[in-house]
């Protein structure tokens, strides 16, 4: 069955923001059923184009992002397309398609960037939050995921969880822009993202 971004958008949005981040077997296995030959395709370099509308960048960013999470749940492959997810993200919030989108929604824009292990992704997550999702909770979550990477020793460097909570809570996260890289095989399963395997233009 062919798949487009509206199926992929009613999908989610009939599951709400209720059900986004549960852990519920039958969901997983609803997406698993539905999307995961999409999913592949995507993974294969299919439906760059969608990114061109703002709709289409939520859809290929829920595809790529959000559904191998609930598809290959504690498994690798969850995190198999996060550099594409992540070139789109970056693109798409380029060309301001977040903007378009009504919270809470929106939020699937930033999130390729908290799941990045690159120090610059998780300053600018934290600033976009504050600036287009002023939330405490979306702020609050983006800060704990910065956290929880220091003090994995994911991003090389060594600053307090307490000068986290400060930072998060007013604006965002000074980091040494010279460690700002990524690394493979750390807690969110990014990768390092090149021109190779951008997404979107």
């Amino acid at each position: 069955m062919t798949v487009g971004p509206d199926d992929i958008l009613a999908f989610w949005n009939a599951l709400g923001p209720g059900g986004w981040y549960a852990v519920d077997d039958v969901v997983d296995a609803a997406i698993r059923d539905r999307f995961h030959p999409a999913w592949r395709a995507a993974r294969g370099g299919a439906f760059r184009h969608w990114c061109t509308t703002p709709e289409g960048a939520l859809a290929y960013l829920i595809l790529t992002d959000q559904f191998p999470r609930n598809m290959f749940r504690g498994s690798s492959d969850a995190f198999a397309t996060d550099a594409l997810a992540l070139g789109a993200a970056r693109g798409a919030l380029l060309r301001g398609h977040d903007l378009q989108i009504a919270p809470p929604a929106r939020q699937f824009f930033c999130l390729p960037l908290m799941h990045s292990e690159a120090l610059a992704d998780q300053d600018r997550c934290l600033a976009l939050f504050r600036e287009r999702m002023p939330d405490p909770g979306n702020v609050r979550h983006a800060g704990d995921a910065v956290t929880y990477l220091i003090e994995q020793g994911v991003l090389g460097v060594a600053l307090p969880p307490a000068d986290i909570e400060a930072e998060a809570s007013s604006s965002t996260i000074t980091v040494p822009r010279a460690t700002a890289g990524t690394v493979r095989n750390g807690p969110f399963g990014s990768d390092r993202v090149t021109s190779r395997n951008r997404a979107c233009p």
